[in-house]
């Protein structure tokens, strides 16, 4: 039998030095990267030098935390809602369907879709820390509008 000869010349437990920039060149040049300082696309890069901004590109692995704030204060009116809406539901079971008038109805309808949103947020909460931080803030003025107008019908109901 014979023997496997190495084909460098450096050992095996070496590590041959890796040219950064030819890494990053590599990487770059068929992917739709975003410059982090300007949101230039760096696709076809040769130099490691954003052309718009001029900010020193490097390569690198970099794991980011997700803020949850805005998920949290996205979710408190829903499961305030969800907590209605388990109230409710057994107060159904135990006594049958109230009558209800109107705006009563509605806003039990709308209390009951606010638990569903808001589950379905927990559920799916990755998904909502994946969006752009700008779309965090919209869904969560938007819950929070609509909140207040469920809030302000209950309250001219009492």
């Amino acid at each position: 039998m014979s023997e496997r000869q190495p084909t460098s010349d450096v050992p095996a437990t070496e590590q041959q030095p890796v040219n950064a920039e030819r890494l990053l060149t590599t990487f770059l040049q068929h992917r739709d990267v975003l410059c982090p300082r300007c949101g230039y696309n760096l696709r076809n890069l040769t130099v490691p030098i954003c052309p718009e901004c001029h900010e020193s590109i490097s390569l690198r692995v970099d794991v980011q935390p997700r803020p949850i704030h805005w998920l949290l204060i996205a979710l408190v009116p829903h499961m305030f809602c969800t907590g209605m809406a388990i109230l409710f539901l057994y107060f159904v079971v135990r006594e049958g369907f109230p009558r209800m008038r109107a705006t009563e109805a509605l806003t039990t309808y709308a209390m009951l879709l606010s638990a569903v949103v808001g589950v379905t947020i927990g559920v799916f909460h990755r998904r909502f820390l994946r969006l752009k931080p700008d779309l965090q803030i919209l869904f969560l003025v938007l819950t929070l509008i609509a909140h207040v107008i469920l809030l302000l019908i209950v309250v001219n109901q009492v």
